[in-house]
């Protein structure tokens, strides 16, 4: 997981005061989504007195009130996020936790709106990057603001896009749940990266002996799968305090997707364990291996010491200072001498080789797995949605 730098902390603020962090991305403007039964328009706004004025045409629609989603994307902008957060009355707390990062996954209830923050977790060449994403959930309306501004969130707005999609018959609680859900669903190829990695590292340390590498390949997946389990657990306390807990925000028909949810939080954790064990045996693999290696080695020198030792009775025999020696004065002793110890080592070796002693059985290729990327994943989505009525 790729290294990220935390919020400096300043004794003596009052509590919910903004600190700007000049590293954060600058959002380019808002995004807003508004959707009802019918119809779903998306706007983008540059400055948050429109996102405000678009809120109150929304306030003003009677009875068929649509649902307004507003997504910020970067936390550069300090004032953009109180001025919003301001308008709709969001906990100051809240606020100052949404430009505070990291935030451990949590749902807090400020009775007129939930705050919930996740890690939304990306799969990438090198590591994995995780990025932060605030959640307002209001009455008639979601508020997200994302760390990064990326396509994580696009296969929300895809399902809204379509006519027959069940977002759209739904209210802001189930768009919330639909968010959570692909935060979710997220974790799984971040999964599989974390299992490639470790079979990929488990062929590296039966093919190679250069300890250094190894032990720095077998600490930093280590790592990676701690800083994942770190995000994931929380985010299960989270899922099951929303089942568990009354909310009045969040209706009773959304529980079992949130239940769901929960599921595939569980399934992650059992993954994160197993591959957390495996990680923890390649070390004691490794250590086996340069063991074993060690072992293969001394073995190779033993069996050279063995082959020399008749060659070397021979030839200290023959190298004794003895006047009345047989075949000492014969013409072809010399060349007996040699045929000799060549037939010896030749019959060592080949004693040695049927024995099992010599050489090594090569090791079975696992095949790779292909997996999806996001334009793929978006792509097949947006197909699925045209073959069906509901999602």
């Amino acid at each position: 997981m790729t290294k990220r730098q935390h919020h400096a902390v300043v004794p003596g603020l009052p509590p919910g005061a903004l600190l700007h962090d000049a590293s954060a991305l600058v959002p380019d403007g808002v995004g807003v989504v508004r959707f009802d039964r019918d119809t779903c328009a998306e706007k983008h706004f540059a400055t948050a007195a429109e996102v405000l004025a678009c809120c109150r045409d929304s306030a003003a629609t009677g009875d068929q009130q649509p649902v307004t989603w507003i997504n910020i994307a970067g936390l550069g902008d300090i004032q953009l996020i109180q001025d919003i957060g301001n308008a709709l009355n969001l906990h100051p707390l809240a606020l100052e936790d949404v430009v505070s990062v990291p935030q451990r996954p949590k749902i807090d209830d400020y009775d007129s709106h939930l705050f919930i923050t996740l890690k939304m977790l990306h799969p990438g060449p090198d590591a994995i990057v995780v990025e932060q994403i605030s959640l307002f959930l209001l009455s008639n309306a979601v508020v997200t603001v994302q760390e990064f501004n990326n396509d994580s969130l696009e296969p929300v707005r895809i399902r809204l896009r379509h006519n027959n999609s069940k977002l759209r018959t739904m209210g802001a609680d189930y768009l919330a749940y639909a968010i959570i859900d692909t935060v979710v669903d997220n974790y799984f190829p971040c999964l599989e990266q974390l299992s490639e990695q470790t079979e990929v590292l488990e062929e590296h340390i039966f093919k190679t002996s250069t300890q250094t590498s190894t032990l720095e390949l077998i600490h930093r997946l280590r790592r990676e799968i701690s800083d994942v389990r770190r995000s994931v657990w929380p985010l299960r306390d989270m899922l099951n305090a929303i089942c568990r807990d009354p909310l009045p925000l969040l209706g009773s028909h959304v529980k079992p997707f949130f239940r769901d949810c929960l599921d595939h939080s569980m399934q992650i954790l059992e993954s994160l364990d197993s591959n957390r064990e495996a990680a923890a045996a390649l070390m004691e693999v490794h250590l086996s291996t340069l063991s074993n290696r060690m072992n293969e080695v001394m073995k190779v020198l033993t069996i050279i010491s063995t082959i020399f030792i008749p060659l070397t009775f021979v030839v200290g025999v023959y190298g004794m200072n003895f006047d009345h020696m047989p075949e000492l004065r014969w013409r072809w002793g010399y060349w007996a001498c040699w045929m000799v110890m060549l037939f010896c080592a030749a019959g060592m070796v080949w004693i040695f080789k049927k024995q099992g002693w010599l050489g090594r059985p090569a090791s079975p290729s696992r095949p790779s797995f292909p997996s999806l990327s996001p334009r793929q994943s978006l792509k097949f989505l947006e197909n699925w949605l045209k073959q069906t009525k509901s999602s």
